[in-house]
């Protein structure tokens, strides 16, 4: 789950038209989406998840421990208040509002300019929140279509209008497996798609810690789109992991040609890591520990 590319793309990028292998390909996307995670040390998909946090030496500003993206609710003085959004600043170090937020700044001018706590120092602080990496926030969930009928709480299939249909951008199909998508506030997983007269969608539902919800017709459905180079990275590492399938994904194989070719032993030398290029690819993303 929180693949960053489905592997209907990654078919489509290698040019493989039969459905032979396609469990073994959604494995492999899988597999590149966590090594990007693994090799960023972030996460670049959203999570709502409430976090919590011991009073700070700074008691007017709340340094997060991992990146986040929306606030649902905050408290302080160990659940007993909460401040509203007035009150304090969301913060990418000493920069208001810039997103993804690594601090929550009190305001001086606020109801609570300082946290607080009671009895304990421990856990003082809660934040329920969407958290992960995302540079443009505002627009990661793309509305793409609507339920063409309502579904309970309980339900695994939804129906949309055109699932094989084109996107914003006028791309297709705008589903796919593996996706995430979002009705309301419920993030839900594509797990099996099947276009024409049907265009229904098999979905796990409430995941990345929401809550399955009953859903009315005509709902918005929106996709949520991975940062660009994020998702190119995956792609690509991807993609030639699956042209090294067979090699145990060993760091020699081949004969191989010029690029990458040891002179000495004539063997095409690969990486068990990310690829060089994909590394550079995701330099700018790669978490540096303070």
């Amino acid at each position: 789950m929180n693949e960053y590319c489905s592997f209907e793309e990654l078919k489509a990028e290698l040019g493989i038209t039969d459905t032979t292998d396609d469990s073994r390909l959604r494995k492999l996307m899988r597999d590149a989406s966590r090594g990007v995670d693994g090799h960023c040390r972030r996460t670049f998909y959203p999570l709502r998840e409430t976090r919590y946090f011991d009073h700070p030496w700074d008691a007017s500003v709340l340094r997060l421990d991992r990146e986040l993206l929306e606030v649902v609710t905050f408290t302080t003085q160990n659940g007993a208040i909460t401040p509203l959004p007035g009150d304090y600043y969301l913060m990418c170090g000493q920069v208001e509002g810039m997103q993804p937020y690594d601090r929550i700044a009190m305001r001086v001018d606020g109801d609570y300019p300082t946290l607080s706590y009671n009895e304990t120092e421990q856990r003082a602080n809660a934040i329920t929140g969407i958290w992960g990496y995302h540079e443009d926030w505002a627009n990661a969930w793309e509305a793409v279509d609507a339920l063409a009928a309502g579904i309970t709480a309980a339900a695994t299939t939804l129906t949309v209008a055109d699932a094989d249909g084109a996107d914003l951008d006028g791309l297709t199909p705008r589903f796919m497996v593996q996706q995430l998508i979002k009705v309301g506030s419920e993030t839900m997983y594509v797990t099996a798609k099947v276009a024409g007269t049907t265009n229904s969608l098999t979905v796990r539902r409430g995941v990345n810690g929401t809550t399955a919800a009953i859903q009315a017709i005509s709902a918005p459905v929106s996709v949520f789109r991975p940062m660009e180079a994020v998702a190119r990275a995956t792609m690509m590492q991807a993609a030639r992991l699956w042209k090294r399938k067979d090699t145990a994904f060993a760091t020699v194989v081949g004969p191989g040609g010029m690029s990458g070719r040891n002179a000495a032993t004539g063997m095409f030398e690969v990486y068990r890591g990310v690829d060089p290029d994909v590394e550079q690819l995701l330099g700018p993303y790669v978490r540096r520990e303070i």
